[in-house]
């Protein structure tokens, strides 16, 4: 990947993020095992089962490197926020959209 590629990627991710601040998904999660999450800020438990994790940016920087993801995470109880690392998520509990959309579009 040369430097423009890059910088276009970088440009991307913070883009991302930065909208889905705007929409409410300030919170960290962060993946515990293999089916739970926690929620930062208050320290709470959730299983995988129980919320929905979509990919809202999918960007390859190479063939050879593995995808860097921005998920937004929404919890039953209406907690929003951002995964912060994607450990072997069972793909049937991933929403996928396409590109840059709405966080909160089909919620």
């Amino acid at each position: 990947m040369n430097e423009h590629q890059e910088k276009y990627h970088r440009k991307a991710l913070t883009k991302a993020i930065i909208k889905l601040h705007e929409a409410g998904f300030e919170n960290d999660f962060y993946l515990i095992g293999t089916h739970h999450l926690i929620w930062s800020k208050a320290d709470m438990i959730f299983c995988l089962s129980d919320v929905r994790v979509k990919i809202i940016i999918d960007i390859r920087m190479s063939p050879k490197h593995d995808p860097l993801y921005i998920l937004a995470v929404e919890t039953d109880s209406g907690v929003k926020g951002i995964l912060s690392r994607l450990v072997d998520i069972p793909c049937d509990l991933l929403i996928e959209t396409s590109g840059e959309s709405d966080p909160d579009e089909g919620t």
